[in-house]
This record gives C-alpha cells, sequence and structure tokens, in this order.
C-alpha cells in the first residue's frame, strides 16, 4: 500500500516538474520567458534563481480561504499557538508542536497538513482513505499523518479531528480535558 502512495507522489511531482520544463524546483537564470510564462503566478526569484511552483490555478487559488479556515480550528483549541515558517505554518501547544501547514513543501505540489499521530492511526486513515491521507515526509516514519487541504473538497471533519487528536496526545492533561 506504501509504495502505490509513495508512486503516486511522485507522478504528481513529476508532472508538475513536466509541465514547468523544468528539472528541478530551481531553474537556472538562462530559463526563457517562454518556459517561465506557464507559471501561475510568474517566476519568483530566490538567491537569484528562478523559483518554481509545482502547484496548479486552481490549488493557488484556494489556498488562502482553507489557510484561513485550518487556522480558525486552530484557534478553537486552548493555548495553541501558531507560528509563520515563510509560507508554513507551525501549530503548537506549550512548545510542542502537533502539525504544520505545508504549502507546496519541497515542490511536491500539494497543500496540506500534518499532524502527529500514531502509526497505527496513520495506516488506518491512509487505508481508508489514500487520496486524502499520506505518509508526509520526513515525519512521516515517526506516525505523522499528511491530510490533503487542496483536493476539490476538503474533509474539514477530518482535519479537525486529527488536529484533536494530536492536541490531546500533546497538551498537559488539565488542557486536554478542555477538548471534547
Amino acid at each position: 500500500m506504501g509504495v502505490v502512495i509513495l508512486n503516486r507522489r511522485k507522478e504528481i511531482r513529476n508532472q508538475a516538474l513536466d509541465r514547468n520544463h523544468h528539472t528541478s524546483r530551481f531553474c537556472s537564470n538562462e530559463c526563457s520567458d517562454a518556459t517561465r510564462s506557464g507559471l501561475a503566478d510568474g517566476p519568483q526569484t530566490k538567491n537569484g534563481a528562478c523559483l518554481v511552483m509545482t502547484l496548479s490555478a486552481s490549488q493557488l487559488s484556494s489556498a488562502p480561504q482553507r489557510r484561513n479556515q485550518l487556522i480558525k480550528i486552530c484557534e478553537s483549541l486552548p493555548e495553541v499557538t501558531i507560528e509563520p515558517a515563510n509560507e508554513h505554518l507551525k501549530i503548537s501547544v506549550r512548545k510542542k508542536t502537533l502539525a504544520y501547514y505545508s504549502f507546496d513543501h519541497h515542490g511536491d505540489g500539494m497543500i496540506s497538513l500534518v499532524c502527529k499521530s500514531n502509526p497505527s492511526e496513520q495506516r488506518r486513515m491512509i487505508r481508508t482513505d489514500p487520496e486524502t491521507f499520506f505518509v508526509p515526509d520526513y515525519l512521516g516514519t515517526r506516525g505523522w499523518l499528511g491530510i490533503r487541504l487542496d483536493l476539490f473538497e476538503v474533509d474539514w471533519d477530518a482535519v479537525t479531528e486529527g488536529l484533536r487528536r494530536a492536541y490531546q496526545d500533546l497538551a498537559p492533561k488539565k488542557l486536554a480535558a478542555l477538548v471534547d
């Protein structure tokens, strides 16, 4: 099952790279204007190199509303802090990280929430809906769960439940008891 998910992520990444005519997330400055014209918001630069966005126009247009919806859910949890980290967000309670909002993390072409979970819950959720749930890079081996926020329909109940469980695992007992 995990191989299928990883292959799908690689397929999405490769399609995005092919669509933009680049072999990596950063192209050289020799990139022609015609090549750059396919980018949704035009090229962005980082350290003098062209930054290739691998997100579609529909993903980019719905991202602000979905990010705001996620922030509202997070703010409903007691003492949760949301710290910006470039285009990503770190969501924590009393200096313990419970989730990350990822925006095209390393050019993966996804907007997602990566929240603390456990390996058995992670496997169960991915088995239930492999298009919505995935094993995130780096933290996935520790049981963290990725939830896609860029699909046509987002399961906000699953997002709320994932954040609630992560919160109850990490928050002090008195705070965790305040969340049903």
